[in-house]
């Protein structure tokens, strides 16, 4: 970087020194040779930027294929893994049809214990004070 501008200034002073100097013709092929050299140097410095914009648009290329490959896997998981609305009803209809099969079991297993134990509960009565309760003295 430092280099290319300090000879490019170097060339621009020849160059504005050629006017001294043109007549002779080792002045004039030094000048060519300079101007010769700042061709190259331009010619070098088109060439990296248009391998860079190159190499950048190549990378772009390549990530939107890897971006559309995911996105493409992604749908792909994402339509086998999901069910319709339908399979969803379907789905909750019989898992609440089994639940209710099952309450209906455990109402039938355990019906008369709870009616046994409700009667025992209402009809067990032991009249007793309540402890707030003070006799009137007559």
């Amino acid at each position: 970087g430092l280099c290319i501008f300090s000879f490019c200034s170097f060339v621009k002073q020849r160059t504005n020194m050629a006017a001294y100097g043109a007549n002779s013709p080792g002045i004039r092929q030094l000048l060519e040779a300079e101007k010769k050299a700042a061709e190259e140097v331009q010619k070098a410095r088109n060439l990296k930027a248009s391998k860079l914009k190159a190499a950048r648009e190549e990378a772009e290329r390549e990530i939107r294929a890897y971006r559309d490959s995911l996105e493409a896997e992604f749908k792909r998981k994402q339509d086998t893994n999901t069910m319709s609305k339908g399979d969803y009803e379907a789905d909750i209809k019989a898992k609440t049809a089994d639940d209710l099969k099952r309450l209906e079991q455990q109402v039938k297993a355990n019906r008369e214990e709870v009616i046994n134990t409700i009667l025992e509960i209402v009809c067990k009565v032991t009249p007793e004070a309540h402890r707030n309760f003070t006799p009137e003295k007559a």
